[in-house]
């Protein structure tokens, strides 16, 4: 199920004031849910900042890849980046595809299998770790291709590419306007918005607030899209700070919400995606 349709255990309440006053009771729940969705997303088409959320919650939870780790969902891809990076894969190096050859990006992806030896099997990884050689594997999403490397030997190749130590300097994923920020910090993987991108989030929900007469259901479905997100103790922790946010601001308004209005999602979604 998808963030917005966990909505109605978490706030039942307000998620049935919602759909009666944004219209009339459809005949059956699945069909009174998808006008929920189809509420959702023409929201979002007004807030260019969070229409990527809406649009991946609705798609296919599916996650092709095969063994080069091309993975459908940005979700589902920064999942199984954060994976690696738990998991010893500390040096990445970010590689753009061009956008205008979709076509090729097949055969740049067999390229640098080729040049790292990325698809070994698990077997022969664990051999190179107590023979000290690094380990290498590919992931992408789209256009987004990080390559990704664990302690010891370096391959020999040619043109070799730059590395970056994920606990040193932290990897950026954007998708749309959407940008998450993911380190390692003192062992431990930490994920939420970038700076920008959460200011800009929090300056969309001020501009709401900020109209008269005070939007209240509008802000609520606003900020629920939030929960789109995949739900990372860091990112948590922003939405919460947001949450303060909106409650503050909407009493300097003279607008009246509760938190018990602006329902925070803490249950992340895990998908199904290749063992490493």
């Amino acid at each position: 199920m998808s963030s917005f349709g966990s909505i109605e255990p978490g706030n039942a309440r307000q998620c049935f004031r919602v759909r009666r006053e944004v219209g009339p009771r459809i005949n059956g729940a699945t069909k009174e849910l998808t006008f929920f969705f189809f509420s959702a997303g023409e929201l979002a088409s007004r807030l260019p900042l969070l229409r990527g959320i809406v649009r991946e919650d609705l798609a296919k939870h599916k996650v092709p890849g095969g063994a080069s780790m091309v993975i459908e969902q940005w979700q589902a891809y920064v999942q199984q980046v954060v994976n690696l990076f738990s998991h010893g894969y500390f040096y990445f190096c970010n590689v753009s595809y061009p956008r205008e050859k979709a076509g090729k990006w097949r055969f740049i992806d067999q390229k640098l299998i080729a040049k790292y030896d990325t698809e070994q099997d698990k077997d022969r990884k664990y051999r190179n770790r107590k023979k000290g050689i690094a380990n290498y594997m590919l992931v992408r999403h789209e256009h987004q291709c990080l390559l990704l490397r664990t302690e010891g030997k370096e391959k020999d190749v040619p043109d070799p590419d730059h590395w970056q130590d994920v606990r040193c300097e932290p990897y950026y994923f954007r998708y749309g306007t959407i940008m998450l920020k993911i380190r390692n910090v003192n062992g431990k993987v930490d994920v939420r918005l970038e700076k920008r991108c959460y200011r800009d989030i929090k300056g969309t929900l001020a501009e709401l607030i900020a109209r008269k007469p005070f939007p209240m259901d509008y802000v609520v479905r606003t900020f629920h899209l939030l929960n789109g997100f995949p739900s990372y103790s860091g990112i948590i922790a922003q939405k919460i700070m947001l949450q303060k946010y909106v409650i503050a601001e909407a009493k300097r308004h003279h607008g009246r919400i509760a938190s018990s209005d602006l329902w925070v999602n803490t249950n992340r979604k895990i998908y199904r995606i290749k063992s490493i």
